[in-house]
């Protein structure tokens, strides 16, 4: 059935009146649905045949830092992503320093057992597996791997350094807008609020 004119009219008139949620609760709970409603389309999200993340946690994380920082209106909203993408960062960068060690305990324990360095533990009734010196050496070729080389080390820092930097400015300028906007809705006390009886003002 075709909407008639008087009705259209009449929806118009409403939608002039709706203001969105009035309540903090309301409007805490839109402001998360416009966030949130875009989060799929996010290029922070790695989807490759080879590691995938899970978008789910993103969203988690995104909603966690909205119903902790409370932030209105768009700007807000916007430097709470950057704040999400910096501590999703984060955690790459936490995922790379591991993978990267576990990649070189692999490959010392790939010249273990191919013989560089015998292994007492994959022959455990050869006659020389207790060779102290053996062992000292497959322990420390294990050891030496399982930190950082000083380059791969010194680009994840300043990788790091990059993010604290960004995360610190957009934290910093989300406060001054809540401060701002606080300031705005304190009570302005008049000067009728002052003497209400507009009495004469005694001087001691």
């Amino acid at each position: 059935m075709a909407t008639s004119a008087k009705q259209i009219a009449a929806n118009r008139r409403n939608a002039k009146r709706s203001t969105g949620p009035r309540t903090p609760k309301g409007r805490a709970v839109s402001s998360r649905n416009a966030i949130t409603h875009g989060l799929h389309a996010c290029d922070i999200i790695l989807k490759s045949p080879h590691f995938t993340e899970d978008s789910s946690q993103y969203e988690q994380l995104v909603v966690s830092l909205i119903d902790e920082l409370k932030p209105e209106g768009v700007l807000q909203e916007h430097l709470i992503l950057k704040i999400a993408n910096c501590l999703w960062r984060y955690r790459r960068v936490i995922n790379a320093e591991t993978a990267q060690i576990n990649r070189q305990l692999e490959s010392a324990a790939d010249t273990i057992r191919l013989g560089f360095h015998r292994c007492i533990l994959d022959d455990p009734d050869d006659p020389d597996s207790d060779d102290e010196d053996t062992s000292t050496r497959n322990a420390n070729l294990i050891g030496s791997q399982s930190v950082l080389s000083e380059s791969t080390r010194t680009g994840l820092m300043h990788y790091e350094m990059r993010l604290d930097r960004q995360l610190t400015r957009a934290l910093r300028l989300l406060y001054h807008l809540q401060l701002m906007q606080t300031a705005k809705t304190l009570p302005i006390l008049s000067t009728e609020d002052e003497n209400p009886q507009n009495e004469p003002i005694s001087t001691p």
